[in-house]
């Protein structure tokens, strides 16, 4: 496993960042309260593009490193691209016009934003992301990979839990590069289970929880209970786990276990606490962010020629004996998402 994987007391402890697709531009902000002041970030700026802050696991990211910027006293000005990589272009293209020291941006692979990366390299202007990928030597200087790891983790503990056997629903969404990169690691996971039985179905992101109402409804029908040893759904954020819940607590189908992820979502942990979500996993996004913010000043003096690197989040794995033990230790899983 790539990243750290802790185990608690009898399960393992191991986004979709979805949004419709618009072009707008959001707002400015600062985030130094002290001329000079002494602190790392002081006199340097920075251009922050977020993916989709109407989403509440795109907004935690965002507002992760953005606030460990602050509190290290960067001036930041932030834009909300709202899920257009063609927005995300064109606010990176701004800031460079603006002469910030260094921009970030979020969720995007770096072919997708690929303009905005060769205007920063001519510029002289180093580029980090929350994204899956460094994307070669003209790409990011750092990244935070968040998706892989927590993928892997979560069905690493689907097959501990049911010793590979079983019928599964997933919920998959290509498009998005981190509910596709989890749902990845379960496949790789389950290609040497051949007892668990999959049915896949592509998200409609135009209505979340319509479609995954009806697609969870459709599947209890072909599936009903006593029908397998182990009935399971697979979704890939904590957009659509809220909706599966709804249809199984309707259709009073409590023999159904369901793996999701957290995403900082706070809503789903009273449903792993009743039982309802049999399991979710978590990326701890802030402490990684805070190594990014820690690791920005030496990234801006390296400049767009400075050494790449990569910073995997740890992982935890939560279920109903142990979601408040492991929140309380690691409170800030939620932190972003309040």
């Amino acid at each position: 496993m790539r990243n750290v994987y802790k185990k608690f007391v009898g399960v393992v402890l191991g986004t979709l960042l979805i949004g419709v697709l618009v072009s707008a531009c959001g707002s400015s902000d600062s985030g130094s309260d002290e001329a000079g002041g002494g602190k790392p970030g002081s006199g340097y700026t920075v251009g922050a593009v977020s993916f989709l802050n109407a989403d509440l696991p795109s907004a935690a990211i965002a507002n992760a490193y953005v606030d460990a910027l602050k509190e290290r006293g960067f001036d930041v000005s932030e834009v909300d691209a709202q899920g257009s990589p063609g927005t995300a272009v064109q606010a990176m293209q701004n800031f460079v016009q603006k002469g910030v020291d260094l921009i970030w941006v979020q969720l995007w692979e770096a072919k997708q934003v690929q303009a905005g990366l060769r205007a920063a390299q001519a510029a002289g202007i180093p580029v980090v992301a929350s994204a899956p990928d460094l994307g070669g030597d003209d790409g990011y200087r750092s990244t935070i990979n968040i998706g892989p790891a927590s993928g892997e983790a979560l069905a690493q503990y689907i097959a501990d839990s049911t010793k590979g056997a079983g019928d599964m629903l997933v919920i998959g969404y290509s498009p998005g590069w981190q509910a596709r990169t989890r749902e990845e690691a379960l496949n790789e996971t389950l290609s040497g289970m051949p007892e668990i039985n999959t049915d896949r179905v592509e998200l409609n992101v135009t209505d979340i929880n319509g479609f995954t109402t009806n697609a969870v409804n459709a599947w209890l029908g072909e599936h009903p209970k006593g029908s397998s040893e182990n009935l399971m759904i697979w979704t890939p954020s904590s957009c659509c786990a809220s909706a599966a819940v709804t249809a199984l607590r309707q259709a009073g189908r409590d023999d159904v276990k369901l793996y999701s992820f957290l995403d900082a979502t706070e809503s789903l942990v009273r449903l792993v606490e009743q039982g309802w979500l049999t399991a979710v996993a978590a990326d701890d996004v802030v402490n990684a962010s805070q190594q990014m913010a820690d690791d920005t000043p030496g990234i801006i003096e390296a400049g767009v020629d400075g050494a790449q690197n990569e910073i995997e989040p740890d992982v935890y794995v939560m279920d109903s004996k142990d979601i408040s033990q492991t929140l309380n230790q690691n409170p800030d899983l939620l932190a972003t998402g309040q």
